[in-house]
């Protein structure tokens, strides 16, 4: 089961000699466990690529409640839609472990954007994308439950690890900040999940033991 294609990484179909020109203009930096990457309001400087480890999208309510968007890993991209439109960062990205990103200023940035047809349709393909995730996740507030939302999150994160198992790395806490639901009501959408066969909830990580099965009964949810 794959992923949902250029969702975050719209570097991907870039032919090589044009992904080589953006790649010797990107810088590497180090971020420690927690440690923010940029926050609500600050101002725009570059574009990110996730080198290695995870980072977390995410916003905070005006009482601190923390509401998990997305979980970005080796390869994804972001920060490019405050570069193109000049508004100030909308959301909270911190490092969830050690992470290494690389970086593109902004000249470099809008240089790509404005002058290689190939990167604007590329990211244009990828906002798309990310809009219709949006519209159905506001849907999925208001018409469907836990259960369905949750399917949603599994099909739509799942990946092979090195070993080939297919999984989503992700607790059940996360799991709750993204669907704005509590750890107790994941925990029991996810046991019913693992009554059918089609997962196996381990510490820290859900392994989809039957996707075909997940897949037939919530995939077509995805539009």
């Amino acid at each position: 089961m794959a992923k949902v294609s250029h969702l975050h990484n719209w570097m991907q179909d870039l032919g090589e000699e044009l992904l080589q020109k953006i790649q010797i203009k990107m810088t590497s930096k180090r971020y420690s466990n927690e440690e923010q990457v940029y926050g609500q309001g600050d101002e725009a400087q570059c574009l990110y690529q996730v080198k290695s480890g995870r980072v977390k999208v995410c916003n905070y309510s005006p009482s601190g409640k923390e509401m998990m968007f997305s979980v970005l890993r080796e390869g994804d991209c972001f920060g490019e839609m405050s570069l193109i439109d000049q508004q100030s960062r909308f959301n909270h990205v911190s490092a969830m472990g050690a992470v290494e990103l690389k970086l593109l200023p902004k000249a470099h940035f809008l240089h790509f954007y404005q002058n290689y047809p190939e990167v604007s349709q590329a990211l244009n393909l990828m906002f798309c994308r990310r809009l219709r995730i949006s519209f159905h996740g506001m849907e999925g507030l208001t018409l469907m439950g836990v259960r369905e939302r949750l399917a949603l999150t599994i099909l739509r994160e799942a990946e092979s690890d090195v070993a080939g198992v297919l999984g989503i790395d992700l607790s059940q806490e996360m799991l709750g900040k993204m669907l704005n639901a509590t750890r107790q009501s994941v925990g029991k959408e996810l046991k019913f999940f693992e009554s059918k066969g089609w997962i196996q909830v381990q510490y820290g990580k859900i392994v989809v033991s039957d996707a075909d099965a997940l897949r037939s009964g919530y995939e077509s949810l995805l539009g």
